[in-house]
């Protein structure tokens, strides 16, 4: 069996994604060969906000900088606000997104049980209006 190797990555480099803010190239089936995680860091602009979306995996996060508000739910009637030091659990088919009200950057560090940097995302235009 051959044995898996150790890497390391230190790409600052950010691109698009379809939630609508930009995340920082990461680990992921395509940069590393993971097959069961990923691993990016994604920075909300003050005043941005993402999509409404829901994923198929569980993801989790933690907060670096910056306040957000995490609206969540069916018709995303929850709000929960996270700030630097938060971790934050959003099981695989909840409807959320993130909105940045303040003046600065909210940087937060993803892990997602999916290797891939692109897939498993699934867009809800429909609630995006309902969050203002």
């Amino acid at each position: 069996m051959p044995t898996a190797e150790v890497r390391v990555l230190n790409d600052s480099s950010f691109e698009a994604h379809e939630v609508g803010v930009p995340h920082q190239a990461g680990i992921t089936s395509e940069s590393v060969g993971a097959t069961n995680i990923a691993m990016q860091v994604v920075t909300i602009a003050p005043g941005g906000r993402s999509l409404a979306h829901h994923h198929g995996y569980e993801e989790a996060l933690y907060v670096v900088g910056g306040e957000a508000e995490t609206w969540w739910g069916e018709q995303l009637e929850h709000c929960t606000p996270v700030r630097p030091g938060d971790l934050l659990y959003i099981p695989s088919g909840c409807p959320h997104l993130a909105v940045n009200r303040n003046t600065v950057p909210v940087v937060a560090v993803v892990a997602r049980a999916d290797p891939f940097t692109h897939g498993g995302v699934f867009l809800m235009p429909e609630l995006d209006g309902l969050v203002r």
